[in-house]
């Protein structure tokens, strides 16, 4: 969730003004973004990127600086059927989750590889 806080003075008088706003979520494959790479150049930290549980990926992404403080998630479609961080992922999950061959996530010189 993000905070943006105006201020404004009027007339000596200090009003502050909070407000919260979540990030957007795109979800892949869709009409507006069909493939990972789209919806990563269109987000925004504090977005999450929903990737639809059982369709295979095959493409490589590059990944380019973004300021801001906060991240951008990638996660499943059915992130809530998933076991719990810690737990092993086993094959009765793979409907699940989004599937993959080998791409690759490219970050400046560095690239990394997802099998």
């Amino acid at each position: 969730m993000k905070k943006a806080i105006s201020i404004l003075i009027l007339g000596g008088a200090i009003l502050l003004s909070v407000t919260f706003v979540d990030g957007a979520t795109l979800n892949v494959p869709s009409a507006q973004y069909p493939t990972i790479q789209s919806a990563i150049n269109a987000a925004n930290p504090g977005d999450t990127i929903i990737l639809q549980a059982g369709t295979t990926f095959t493409e490589a992404v590059i990944l380019k600086f973004k300021p801001g403080g906060d991240y951008i998630t990638i996660q499943s479609s059915e992130l809530s059927s998933l076991p719990p961080a810690g737990q092993r992922v086993n094959p009765t999950y793979s409907r699940r989750r989004p599937q993959s061959r080998p791409f690759g996530f490219q970050a400046g010189e560095q690239y990394l590889v997802h099998y």
